[in-house]
């Protein structure tokens, strides 16, 4: 397997890995999937063309292409072929890709509910499917989507279910018992040590008027960022846009920027192209970003969201 792109194995979580049944984790930052988790889901799956073997689906887009290219990694490296289905991308290269056959779907609810419905998704021989940021779901209104999807396989039995999310809100439980097996497993990450703030993160609160911000983080990233990089989160897509057009370098991130152009700027963000990136929610979800030395959240209100970012900071 010399494609493969895994080299070597660090330390893993070992909470979900034995779990050959079915699986609903509370993931307190709702990290993404990492290669451990992607094996379980290869472990069992038959190479190419057949029926639908995993499926996943993130609550939206943003997440959904940094999931789509870990499967093509490492499903691709193993011989299986995987497919991307979201919303406001066209349904003619989807459905062909679907037709011709497919090992992986990775899709978000509305368009892998349009696909069943168009009958280009046969669901008769899943074996696993992963639901993702299910609490996120729930606020975004894809309540019934996700039922529908869930209740088109018959037989939850033969199906290995794995549903993450960063609470457990009484809709995750709900459909925990309507749609998963009665012997599944709950690993609770929220209570777990390994999973809390680094020690090293340095908490600072200050008090600061809307009209006085843009002046004043300039003054803070200066001060605060030892010359590194520097993550500003935002309340809107406005905010957004208006404050990395005061800062000198930055970029925004946001809902209402093409998918292709966020790829490109967090590209350059790694690359060290630019060291202030200015997001959204559409950001927070877990950036698996290294060496970010200044985060600063406006307003002061965390979401679970944005915890993946800010707790795991050095």
């Amino acid at each position: 397997m010399a494609n493969f792109p895994v080299a070597s194995l660090t330390d893993l979580p070992q909470d979900h890995l034995p779990v050959a049944v079915q699986l609903v984790l509370a993931n307190s930052v709702n990290q993404a999937l990492t290669p451990d988790q992607w094996l379980l889901l290869f472990r069992n799956a038959d190479a190419f063309g057949g029926p639908i073997n995993p499926y996943r689906i993130p609550p939206d887009a943003a997440g959904l292409w940094r999931v789509f290219a870990d499967f093509e990694a490492y499903g691709g490296a193993v011989g299986l072929a995987a497919c991307c289905v979201y919303g406001g991308d066209p349904y003619a290269p989807q459905e062909h890709k679907l037709k011709r056959g497919v090992d992986i779907v990775v899709g978000t609810p509305g368009r892998i509910k349009d696909h069943i419905e168009r009958r280009n998704l046969d669901l008769t021989y899943l074996q696993f499917r992963v639901l993702d940021e299910a609490d996120e779901m729930l606020r975004m209104g894809f309540v019934d989507d996700v039922e529908l999807i869930l209740g088109k396989v018959e037989d939850p039995k033969k199906v290995q279910t794995l549903l993450f999310s960063a609470t457990l809100p009484s809709w995750v439980q709900t459909i925990a018992a309507r749609f998963l097996k009665q012997d599944k497993k709950t690993i609770d990450l929220v209570g777990n040590d390994k999973m809390k703030a680094s020690n090293s993160v340095r908490h600072i609160a200050l008090p600061c008027s809307k009209q006085a911000m843009s002046r004043l983080i300039p003054d803070i990233i200066s001060l605060y960022s030892s010359g590194g990089s520097t993550i500003i989160f935002t309340e809107t897509k406005d905010q957004a846009s208006e404050l990395s057009g005061l800062l000198p370098g930055a970029r925004a991130l946001h809902g209402d920027i093409q998918q292709s152009q966020r790829e490109i700027t967090l590209a350059g963000f790694r690359k060290g192209k630019f060291s202030t990136l200015v997001a959204t929610n559409v950001a927070a979800r877990g950036l698996d970003i290294n060496d970010v030395q200044l985060i600063i959240q406006t307003p002061v209100a965390v979401t679970p969201l944005m915890q993946c970012t800010i707790m795991h900071g050095e």
